[in-house]
């Protein structure tokens, strides 16, 4: 598997900003209540490049029925000590630097820190972002640094993506996005990669699958735009529904394509 995101082995020996550097102490209390360490650290960032807060994520803990759990940490200067909490609302954007230094760039958003340092690789030519603290906290994240910008919203394949595309598309409206598309990551999840050849998936695409899922199973940019330049597979990147684009502050139906270097997103 690729490296893609931030590790938890990088993370506790590079030092950000004038923070001390988080470690495995510091989250020792859902250490043991998931029964394992962490596995991502994931920096935030505000608009002056300055370390807000992280995003701490860990795998397989006691939870069955969950294969990961997240929590946000804060450095309180006061008491010298990390604490598990969200700064103060609005929270900026993951990748909000990038975001701020591309600004002609299309922004792609998933779901997810683990999916934006994925689709980082898969779609360079984009500025990848998410928001914070999963599907239902939208809200949370500040959207107003996508005015006039060109979004393409791609969630996992589940009903909480369904429902955060929907949330988001509407906060990107009131934000002022210049326009709106959706980019279905289950076109992907179609087909897997062996041995360097895209093959046609057996059975169904796997549930809550996203750009994470997509480069672990060997996708990369070469093989995207490999594959939409086969007339066989260019419906890979086609729209499943009519897509929605922004006018005057307003949602509306229409079928315009999204236009790339290598490739075109259209209606199927």
């Amino acid at each position: 598997m690729q490296k893609y995101f931030y590790l938890a082995e990088d993370v506790v020996n590079k030092q950000i900003d004038s923070v001390p550097l988080i470690t495995i102490d510091d989250t020792d209390y859902f250490n043991n209540q998931f029964g394992c360490l962490p596995t991502h650290y994931f920096p935030y960032f505000n608009p002056d490049g300055s370390f807000l807060f992280y995003m701490v994520r860990w795998l397989h803990g006691k939870n069955p029925d969950s294969k990961k759990e997240t929590r946000p940490y804060i450095f309180n200067i006061q008491r010298n000590k990390w604490k598990s909490k969200f700064p103060t609302n609005p929270r900026t954007p993951y990748n909000l630097t990038e975001l701020l230094a591309r600004s002609d760039a299309i922004v792609l958003i998933v779901e997810g820190e683990r999916s934006v340092e994925a689709a980082k690789i898969l779609f360079p030519d984009y500025v990848v972002i998410t928001s914070s603290g999963g599907a239902n906290s939208s809200n949370s994240t500040d959207w107003s640094y996508l005015k006039d910008r060109e979004i393409i919203i791609s969630p996992d394949v589940d009903t909480a993506g369904k429902a955060y595309l929907s949330k988001v598309k509407n906060l990107c409206v009131k934000a002022g996005a210049k326009s709106i598309k959706e980019l279905f990551t289950k076109k992907l999840g179609r087909f897997i990669i062996e041995n360097g050849v895209i093959v046609e998936r057996q059975g169904e695409v796997p549930a809550k699958y996203d750009l994470g899922d997509s480069l672990s199973e060997g996708w990369s940019a070469e093989l995207i735009n490999s594959a939409v330049n086969d007339k066989k597979l260019f419906t890979l990147f086609s729209e499943e529904k009519t897509e929605k684009i922004v006018k005057d502050n307003r949602v509306f139906e229409d079928e315009e394509e999204v236009e790339h270097p290598n490739y075109k997103l259209t209606k199927s």
